[in-house]
């Protein structure tokens, strides 16, 4: 975990946002082909 913006594992609560986009005819009407990381952080942290 060091190195990363969030030096912690995530909590399960976490997720419910980023499910709520992806199940939401409304609020990811306008997305495609995306990928929606929910990782504190760490993917970003390769760059």
């Amino acid at each position: 975990m060091n190195g990363t913006p969030t030096p912690r594992y995530g909590d399960p609560n976490e997720l419910i946002g980023a499910a709520i986009l992806l199940l939401s005819k409304k609020a990811g009407s306008y997305m495609t082909g995306s990928a929606v990381y929910v990782d504190g952080g760490f993917t970003c942290s390769w760059f």
